[in-house]
């Protein structure tokens, strides 16, 4: 669908830092790991993986860089109690074009928990809100920082598997895979589809990669919605929750592709495709 351009844009970004990592604990290809970096995968610390050697960056400060540049200018990190890695590295003196809080999730209890722990924060707003393992396009983010009203990015398959980020076809069935109504408006989303349905969606499919914008309806309904039987409170289901009771969540197309941080043997590419970008917080 063709998104709105907001009046008002969302300014405001709720970063999912808090989860477990355990994925990214497994072993994978750890040949190449720095010694911080495999620290990092054995703290399952995601988002805190250093990426860049001579400057010391972390996948964070690119997906924080790359949302200043697409209009963001206030961040809520969601963090677990032990956080001071996360404030020693965004101290206010040290920011130019943003303004980062932190969010104490306890427990990983999942992504609509973790959303809900900015509530308060959040004030009410619109706000955009995304994985911490995850680096989105700034023309993506852009997109839901414009937009009027909460709704979903979606990525084609085909902008998924294709150029020198390409993600596997196979590792889309960890995702979701997104169906719209004839109005390009929100109707179902399909958690981890298998290989034949996927294969069969098309290269037009869209998958969501969670880049959201919410506002204070899904807010509510994070606060609402049941355990799953993963034990787990989660966005997806709280969206839906907010839908049925009357909030539309339109479908935002937009090209990837997203870099994905999720396992040990992700870091090397992430390296290579970042070798080049600059970091301006």
């Amino acid at each position: 669908m063709v998104c709105r351009a907001a009046r008002v844009a969302a300014v405001k970004l709720i970063v999912m830092a808090r989860g477990l990592g355990t994925r990214m604990q497994r072993r994978g290809a750890t040949g190449g790991l720095s010694a911080a970096q495999a620290t990092a995968a054995q703290r399952g610390a995601k988002a805190l993986m250093p990426v860049e050697g001579a400057h010391g960056r972390v996948l964070l400060d690119y997906l924080l860089s790359r949302a200043a540049d697409a209009g963001v200018t206030h961040v809520c990190l969601i963090v677990p109690p032990e956080h001071e890695a996360f404030l020693s590295l965004y101290r206010p003196s040290q920011l130019t074009r943003l303004s980062i809080d932190v969010a104490v999730q306890p427990t990983a209890l999942g992504t609509a928990h973790a959303v809900l722990a900015a509530r308060t924060w959040a004030a009410g707003d619109d706000c955009l809100v995304v994985n911490g393992d995850n680096l989105y396009p700034v023309d993506a983010l852009r997109t839901l920082v414009q937009h009027q009203v909460p709704a979903l990015g979606a990525f084609p398959v085909r902008s998924m598997t294709t150029g020198p980020t390409a993600l596997p076809r196979e590792r889309l069935t960890g995702f979701a895979l997104v169906q719209a109504n004839a109005f390009g408006r929100l109707q179902r989303l399909v958690e981890k589809p298998d290989a034949d349905m996927l294969a069969g969606a098309g290269d037009d499919a869209l998958i969501s990669m969670n880049l959201w914008r919410i506002g204070a309806s899904i807010m509510d309904a994070c606060a609402a919605v049941p355990m799953s039987a993963r034990g787990e409170y989660e966005l997806p289901a709280a969206v839906m929750l907010a839908m049925a009771e009357g909030t539309p969540v339109d479908v935002c197309t937009v090209d990837g592709p997203v870099l994905d941080l999720s396992r040990q043997d992700d870091v090397a590419g992430v390296m290579r495709a970042l070798r080049d970008e600059v970091v301006r917080l």
